[in-house]
Order: C-alpha cells, then structure tokens, then sequence
C-alpha cells in the first residue's frame, strides 16, 4: 500500500472488509442462480390425473380426487412439461373419448410439447391403465404436417388392446 494516503489506505480497508463480509451472500447467490438456471426447464409443470370411469371434465384434474374424464380435455388443456397420470382401471371408448366423431385428434391447435419439455400421459405410477378399443380405430390420430415442429407427447405405461387400426397414429393431416 506504499504510496497511498492515509484516506486511501482506509479506503482499501473498508473495501477488503466490504469484499469479506459480502463473498459468503454472493456465493449463495450465484449457486441460487445456477440451481434455477438446471430447473427452469420444468419450472411451472403441472400434474394432473385422468379416470375416464368417474372422473369430470369439470373437475381442476390436480389431485386424484377430482380427476378429469376425457382425452378431449387433456390435449386441450395441458402445456409443455405437463404430466396426466391415468389412475388405474380399464377404459372403453365412450368414456375416455369426449369426441363427438369416432377419430380423436390431436392437432397443431391442441397442447403442444417441446423437445426439451414434452407431454407426458402415463399410468399413475404403481397403477395398471388399460384403454380398451373395442375396436375403433385409434385411441389417439396425431396429425403431422410440416407447418411446425412436432407434438412432442409421450405416451408411457399404458395398456392398449381391440383397436380396429392402431391405438396410436402419428398420420398425415386430416
């Protein structure tokens, strides 16, 4: 510190135990801002439940006790990241449908997911979901078209059987 005036070598002083005092807050901060920065990717996801047998699409469809009904419901209502976790049963066309016409579709207009945050409708973890067809065509019609980026839905732990065509169609624009 040769050189320095005395104010100066105060100055420092203050400085280095402004620098001390503060180092332990801006550490913290800094980790905050990089655990935030890893899970902004999810931040605002929503789980919801669906029970075709005695669920309302009426219902918030956030907890298991006011689960929604229909299909028509989850992809007009959820968001990228969201989760809809089917509770356990077997499920037939008129009750998870709410389609006026046979072909449930899913389009550009409905809920979208992203790469990094897709859609995701699955069995409610520990609980066995059958969607019994019997014999329509298709549980779900995605419809792909070049115009955007694609659906990104994920479809996991679900049981499909007595469909007419195949449960799940990714198919031309209709």
């Amino acid at each position: 510190m040769a050189g320095l005036t005395t104010v100066d070598r105060g100055k420092v002083r203050l400085m280095k135990r402004w620098m001390s005092s503060t180092r332990p807050f801006l550490l913290v901060f800094i980790r905050l801002v990089i655990v935030i920065a890893l899970c902004s990717e999810s931040v605002g996801a929503a789980t919801y439940y669906l029970n075709p047998a005695t669920g309302s699409d009426s219902n918030a469809g956030t907890t298991t006790g006011s689960p929604w009904k229909s299909m028509l419901k989850v992809r007009t209502t959820v968001s990228a990241g969201d989760t809809v976790n089917v509770l356990a049963g077997t499920y037939i066309p008129s009750q998870y449908m709410g389609e006026v016409t046979d072909v449930p579709v899913w389009t550009p207009s409905h809920a979208l997911g992203t790469a990094q945050n897709p859609i995701t409708i699955q069995a409610n973890p520990g609980d066995t979901a059958i969607f019994d067809g019997q014999f329509v065509a298709y549980w779900m019609y995605f419809t792909a078209n070049a115009a955007y980026n694609g659906h990104y839905v994920i479809v996991r732990n679900l049981t499909f059987k007595n469909y007419s065509g195949v449960a799940l169609c990714v198919c031309g624009a209709s």
